[in-house]
């Protein structure tokens, strides 16, 4: 097993409420095999952890982001955002 599955609900658990959405599951997906890589036993390559660190950002997901703005809570519009919202709930 990837552990695909395991890191995707863990990061999911930390996007704040009005973050993600349908077209946003690529990207998360990116972060998702990103961090799993990272994860992997040995040196971590450099690209890797700067790829992490700029998804991060997107997702509002280190204090620096949270800090610069608030972000507007609205009723999930599609299957991703509610996935999203239910994963937070449940970490």
């Amino acid at each position: 097993m990837n552990g695909y599955p395991a890191i995707w609900e863990e990061l999911a658990a930390m996007v704040p409420p009005g973050v993600g959405s349908f077209s946003d599951r690529l990207q998360f997906e990116t972060l998702v095999k990103v961090t799993a890589e990272l994860r992997r036993p040995g040196a971590p390559k450099p690209a890797l952890v700067t790829a992490q660190k700029e998804i991060i950002k997107l997702f509002h997901m280190n204090p620096v982001q949270r800090a610069g703005g608030a972000v507007a809570v609205e009723q999930p519009k599609d299957e991703f955002e509610k996935f999203m919202r239910a994963s937070r709930k449940a970490g």
